[in-house]
């Protein structure tokens, strides 16, 4: 599938087959790694912060 509403037909498709509610968990985590990923002092703090 291709094309920015591929997802959302996908999820569909999914439901019509299954005919089961689903959720996605998106979890952005990582992002914050990749933000800033030169910046260890940052990366060690926001692990830190997490626990």
């Amino acid at each position: 599938m291709d094309g920015e509403d591929s997802l959302v037909f996908a999820m569909k498709d999914v439901y019509a087959h299954t005919k089961r509610p689903f959720i996605i968990l998106i979890d952005e985590w990582d992002c914050l790694f990749r933000e800033y990923k030169q910046d260890k002092e940052v990366q060690e703090s926001i692990s830190q912060s997490s626990k």
